[in-house]
């Protein structure tokens, strides 16, 4: 995960190991304020291992991210965002925490303050909301019980009340096909893709 200025450069890199602890590395450049720098690199050398699983919320983001700024092709990676869309859940990481988790987990808007970068906000508050994130993704991977669904069977889980919520093979093959086509979507959109002029605007016709 990483937090980003509006110019979408990005200005540190956090990771989780578990549900309760976390890591941040600031990847701040001379003449940056409330930016320091450290040494990611213990951290691409997991990012490289096919042995690792990594976990993330909008992956599609997060891979990018993480090529541009470390050069590093990501493999071996589950996506929660997408297992809840999957089970119907909600799209946003604060809103599946709070209704099943009964966590109050703090957005970009709660941290940054109007007319406001990330480059404003001291060093220590940016580390702890990306680390906030890290953990608590992984806190929903664990609730959804992810590191079973590659067996494909009936799953069962229940959240901070005790609902339980059905994840059946279905559901999780309908996940594998929308994660499978992460990286060919990235593909895609860095090549573009052809299209046909004249059917283009026979729909648009028509529409």
């Amino acid at each position: 995960f990483q937090e980003r200025l509006g110019t979408k450069q990005w200005i540190g890199i956090g990771v989780a190991i578990s549900p309760d602890e976390a890591f941040y590395f600031p990847l701040g450049k001379p003449g940056m304020k409330n930016v320091p720098h450290s040494d990611p690199y213990p951290l691409v050398r997991k990012l490289e291992d096919s042995r690792t699983t990594k976990i993330f919320y909008n992956s599609m983001f997060d891979l990018e991210v993480i090529e541009n700024g470390l050069g590093v092709e990501v493999d071996n990676f589950e996506d929660v965002a997408i297992a809840a869309q999957v089970q119907g859940l909600w799209n946003s990481l604060d809103q599946n925490l709070g209704h099943l988790l009964g966590i109050n987990h703090e957005t970009i808007d709660d941290v940054l303050p109007k007319g406001k970068t990330m480059l404003d906000i001291p060093f220590p508050r940016t580390a702890r909301k990306c680390m906030e994130d890290c953990i608590d993704t992984f806190k929903l991977y664990r609730l959804f019980r992810m590191d079973e669904w590659a067996e494909k069977k009936n799953l069962v889980w229940k959240d901070h009340v005790g609902r339980e919520f059905d994840v059946t093979p279905r559901i999780i093959d309908c996940y594998y096909v929308d994660r499978y086509l992460v990286p060919v979507l990235r593909r895609m959109s860095k090549r573009g893709i052809a299209i046909r002029q004249d059917v283009v605007e026979n729909w648009n016709k028509k529409l």
